[in-house]
C-alpha cells in the first residue's frame, strides 16, 4: 500500500484501453458497426468478471499493441523505407560483428596463448564492419537526396537508424527485410 499516489493494484484494476475506440478525426467513419445493447452490455460483464490477473493480461497485450503501432507508424516514412531497402540490398560485413566479437572471446577462453592476435583480428574486422557502415551511409545519403532532395538530414536520427539496421542480423531485424541481396533499388 503507497501512502501518497495510486498503490500498483489500483493501476492494474483499471479497465485496459479498448482497442474499439482508436483515435479518429472527425467526420471519419469508425469501420465497423454500432454494438447493440445486448452486446454492449455482455461486454461490460464479461470485463467485470475478469479476475485482476486477467486484466493485467489484457492491459499488457494492449500496450504491447499500441507500442507495435507506434513502431509500425513511426517507421512508414520514406526516407526510412529507403533506408531499410538500402541496408537490406547489400551484403552487410557489420552485421556478423557480435557474432565474431563471441567467437574471438570463446577462442581466447580456450586458447589463452592466441589471445592477442585473436584481438587484432577482432579489431581489424570492426574496423571493416565501420568502414563498411560508413560507405552504407554514405550510399543511402546519394540516394535520398536523389530521390527526396527536400530531406533534411540532420535531426530525423537516420544516421543511427542506417547503423542500427546495418549492424543487425539480417533474420532479426525489424521490420523484415523486402528486398533480396544483390536487387537493385
Amino acid at each position: 500500500m503507497k501512502l501518497f499516489g495510486k498503490s500498483r493494484d489500483a493501476a492494474a484494476e483499471q479497465e485496459p484501453v479498448s482497442e474499439a475506440s482508436p483515435e479518429r478525426q472527425p467526420g471519419e467513419r469508425k469501420g465497423r458497426p454500432t454494438p447493440t445493447r445486448k452486446q454492449a452490455e455482455a461486454e461490460r460483464r464479461r470485463r467485470l468478471q475478469l479476475s485482476p490477473k486477467e486484466r493485467k493480461k489484457m492491459a499488457r497485450e494492449a500496450e504491447r499493441r499500441r507500442r507495435m503501432e507506434a513502431y509500425e507508424a513511426r517507421d512508414r516514412t520514406p526516407e526510412k523505407e529507403l533506408a531499410r531497402n538500402v541496408v537490406d540490398s547489400r551484403f552487410n560485413i557489420a552485421e556478423f560483428v557480435l557474432p565474431v566479437m563471441l567467437l574471438s572471446l570463446a577462442a581466447t577462453i580456450v586458447l589463452p596463448q592466441y589471445t592477442q592476435p585473436f584481438a587484432y583480428a577482432m579489431y581489424g574486422f570492426l574496423l571493416l564492419a565501420i568502414l563498411d557502415g560508413v560507405l552504407c551511409w554514405r550510399r543511402y545519403k546519394r540516394l535520398l537526396l536523389e530521390r527526396h532532395p527536400r530531406t533534411d538530414l540532420t535531426g530525423k536520427g537516420l544516421r543511427f537508424y542506417v547503423a542500427g539496421r546495418v549492424m543487425t542480423l539480417r533474420m532479426m531485424r525489424t521490420p523484415k527485410p523486402t528486398v533480396k541481396r544483390g536487387e537493385k533499388i
